[in-house]
Parts: C-alpha cells; structure tokens; sequence
C-alpha cells in the first residue's frame, strides 16, 4: 500500500512539474458542441395577431424582413476559458457555419468555466462585451453612442463549466435579442403620412456574470418603415424589457405614465400639417427570443388609438427639441 502511495505521488508531482515547467505534451483536450436555440415561428405569430387585420401581402413582407433576426445560425464565436479563480487561461475566435458548431480546444488541464458568444460582426449591431475579463463577459450593441439602427440578425450566447482533466461538453445558446413589430392602419383608409418611430426601455445587452439583461444605459432604437398593402409597420431588433417593475399607465393621474417598455411615434398626416407624437406604454414583458407585434389603429388627427394591451399619451403639436436627441425622420 505503501509502494502503491508512493507512485501515485510522484506521478503526481512529475504532472505538476509538467503544467509549471514544460507544456508541451502535458495538455488536456476539451471537446465542445455549440447549438442556436430558437424556439419560435415568426410566420405563427405574425398570422396570430394580423390576420384578418392586414393584407396577406404584409404579412409575407413583415415575415421576410424579420425572419433573419431569428435564423437559427451561429455566426462569428467568441469564446473563452476562465480559470476557477476567473482568470483568463485562453481565447478563440472561430467562424460557425450553421446552428450547431463543433470545435476541440487542447489546454492546460483545468476546470474552466467556458463562456460563447455569437453575432455577427459584419453587420455591427450586436457585439461580444469584454471576452477578456469574466466578470463582465457578455453581448451588447456594437455601438451605443447614439441611436441605434435596427439590423435583423441574431445574437445567441451561453456558458458551462469544463471538468479539469479533458472533457466533452455542449454549450446551449438561447437567442438574446427579441423583435417588435408595430403595425398602424388609419381609420379612414387613407396613407399614413409622415412617420417614424423608436423604441425605448429595453436592456443594453446581457451579462453572463449575472444571467440578467443589463439596463445601465438606455438605448434608443430606430424602427425601419414597411408600407404595404394599406398598412403601414414600424421594426426595430433589440434586448428584452425589464420584467419586475409595475407599470404605470397615463390613467393614474397622481404618476408618471410609464410601462415596461416604451415606443414614440411622431405622425404627421398633412405635409404642411402638426406633428403628432404619440407614447405607447406597453404593460407585457418583452422577452427574448420573441417577436412582439402591436396592431394599432391611427384618427384623422394622426393619434393612436390604445387598445387593451396598450396605453397612449398623445402631444399634439409636437416640436423638435423637446426629447431626447434624435433625428425625427418626417
């Protein structure tokens, strides 16, 4: 027994004079799967809530438009390998080519906890936030100095923890964006007019050290216009909203009007005419991986009317200067 002790102690001691001294031949290889999730039908909910409102021709439009900002394909990866005490032991970049992405890594053995982030880099929407420090690992806008403009494509991200010697693993990653989708028709039938729309009251990114959507800033958020068939929709590619705080809708006279994520719509029916700006307070949570989509109806004097799911402050005659800074585009 004794004999049996001392092998396995200078086994031991010969393994940590090869990780101190001498890597080459001492590495352990680490097997990892990396899979997209995507658990929702975009022509499902577009069909649920237009149909029979819109034309069939928006609904393929909108359908077309947003369905990459769901496509179930990993992009560039960025990866990395912390050490039990969060230091970080290595780094890749690699480049998927599908939903699942497959890729062996051959490092000093350890337990590490392994972060993945994919977006994709050539269209500078979302980005990876710091790959290099564990603490504030995570996925954000690529650019968040000014109003952001919308680009429909996905961001998925995930982690899990490596056993020390070598390991296989699979890294699940859920998508972190959501989409929504505002779809305005006038009562009268009659074009839309000028307008523009922007979201606001959404997170900034999410944070792998917390598993929670940051909102330490506030991004303001272009929609793109779609005018189709008598229909006119407003689609912005963002995070979630948060889901923990009470709204309070313009109804309560003794606060603020505020919900849990926000849009402002500046309509001006007339070419020569007013603006009008219109705040639409949204109570339901906007969660990741969904597609939210208002359908909303707009009067003569270019106000939306509120619906049971959503509550509107209306400012007639609205001037520039008056908000935040943004290009109102009318």
């Amino acid at each position: 027994m004794a004999k049996q002790l001392i092998v396995i102690l200078s086994f031991l001691a010969g393994l940590t004079a090869c990780i101190n001294e001498d890597l080459s031949g001492c590495g352990a290889t680490y097997a990892v799967t990396y899979e997209a999730w995507v658990d929702m039908s975009v022509r499902d909910t577009l069909e649920a809530r237009l149909d029979g409102k819109v034309a069939e021709a928006m609904i393929d439009t909108l359908e077309s438009v947003i369905a990459p900002a769901f496509d179930r394909h990993l992009h560039d990866l960025s990866l990395a390998f912390f050490t039990p005490t969060g230091q970080l032991a290595s780094s890749a970049r690699q480049q998927a080519s599908g939903g699942r992405h497959e890729a062996s890594f051959y490092l000093t053995p350890d337990a590490y906890a392994h972060e993945a982030i994919s977006v994709d880099e050539s269209v500078a929407h979302f980005a990876a936030v710091r790959a290099d420090r564990q603490e504030t690992i995570g996925v954000g806008y690529a650019n968040l100095s000014d109003t952001i403009r919308p680009v429909m494509t996905p961001a998925f991200s995930g982690r899990t923890t490596l056993k020390p010697l070598g390991d296989s693993a699979r890294v699940d990653m859920p998508i972190r964006n959501a989409v929504v989708v505002l779809v305005l028709r006038t009562k009268s039938g009659a074009p839309l007019g000028e307008a523009s729309a922007y979201l606001r009251e959404t997170a900034s990114g999410y944070a792998h050290a917390d598993s929670a959507y940051r909102f330490d800033q506030a991004p303001v958020i272009h929609t793109d216009r779609l005018d189709k068939a008598g229909a006119t929709a407003f689609c912005s590619n963002c995070f979630p909203s948060k889901e923990d705080e009470k709204a309070v809708l313009p109804a309560a006279a003794e606060a603020e009007p505020s919900g849990l994520w926000e849009m402002d719509v500046y309509i001006r029916m007339e070419a020569d005419g007013e603006i009008t700006k219109n705040t639409l307070y949204i109570n339901d949570p906007l969660r990741a991986g969904e597609l939210a989509v208002l359908f909303m109806e707009v009067n003569d004097e270019g106000e939306v009317e509120e619906t049971p799911e959503v509550a509107v402050g209306v400012e007639l005659d609205w001037k520039p200067g008056l908000d935040f800074e943004l290009d109102v585009e009318l």
